[in-house]
């Protein structure tokens, strides 16, 4: 949150992929019997796989399709964050009507002020369900109902 109030789109977006990457990470180690977790243990699995995998995996882990495609969509939006592509590229240019501008490093840009809105509230809802995933991760590894 703090690259992104600091207007470090790219950062932000990469730290953001992260998250979301050690959510399913977590989710996929928390069954044992599906194998990821020795995979993970033995270095041989792609925790860049994770969200498509968790996907797969949800009626295994009991997860709910309709958030898990919440998921994959957020996901697919830092992958841009991730690579040097036109959206990454665009982030160092200011929406500032009249006076567009390169900017390197942290700034603060008016004209996007509906994406730091949207960030902020992405995140917040993200952090509001934390609990819903500590409980799936605990309730797959121990097998609990």
């Amino acid at each position: 949150m703090k690259l992104l109030l600091e207007g470090l789109f790219v950062p932000s977006g990469n730290s953001q992929r992260y998250v979301l990457e050690s959510i399913a990470t977590a989710l996929l180690v928390s069954k044992p019997s599906l194998g990821i977790l020795d995979r993970y243990v033995r270095n041989t699995y792609s925790t860049t796989k994770a969200i498509r995998d968790v996907v797969r995996h949800a009626d295994t882990l009991r997860l709910n399709r309709e958030a898990l495609a919440t998921l994959r969509q957020h996901s697919k939006l830092y992958d841009l964050c991730s690579h040097p592509t036109q959206f990454a590229s665009a982030s160092l240019m200011t929406l500032v009507p009249g006076n567009p501008q390169t900017v390197l490093g942290g700034h603060f840009d008016e004209g996007k002020t509906f994406a730091y809105e949207r960030e902020i509230s992405s995140r917040t809802s993200l952090a509001s369900v934390f609990p819903n995933f500590i409980y799936a991760v605990g309730r797959n590894y121990l097998g609990l109902t």
